[in-house]
This record gives C-alpha cells, sequence and structure tokens, in this order.
C-alpha cells in the first residue's frame, strides 16, 4: 500500500488579506447575493464586524483587514 505525497506550502498573507478584502467590498456584495459572504467574513473575523461599515471606501476596508489579519 502506497502512502500519498502530501505537499503543505505556506500561505500568501497578502493574498489572503486581499481576498478578504475583496469579499467586503461594496461592489462585490451588491452584484453578488447568493451567499452572504460578509456574513461569513465577520463570523470568522468578529473584529471586523465591529471596525467596518457601509460609509468606507474600498481602500479603507482593505487597510482595515489588513491591520486586522497582518496584525499591522
Amino acid at each position: 500500500m502506497a502512502i500519498p505525497e502530501i505537499k503543505v506550502n505556506i500561505s500568501d498573507i497578502e493574498f489572503n488579506t486581499q481576498s478578504i478584502a475583496e469579499l467586503l467590498y461594496h461592489g462585490f456584495s451588491e452584484n453578488n447575493k447568493t451567499l452572504p459572504f460578509k456574513d461569513r467574513v465577520f463570523r470568522a473575523f468578529p473584529q471586523l464586524a465591529l471596525t467596518i461599515n457601509n460609509q468606507m471606501t474600498n481602500e479603507e476596508i482593505y487597510s482595515a483587514v489588513k491591520d486586522d489579519v497582518q496584525g499591522v
């Protein structure tokens, strides 16, 4: 019996930060109503629910996500 080889790579934190921020951008959540992406992100990162609001620009959202995810 052969044991499969498992490869694990370190995740790119900048890619992850951008991906999370894009789920919170206004255009994405307005255009994509199929799944509650914002709710899912806020469940995974409850501190973002306290930080992000509808008046923020996408750049401000990205900055808030970066501060939280990367611990800046």
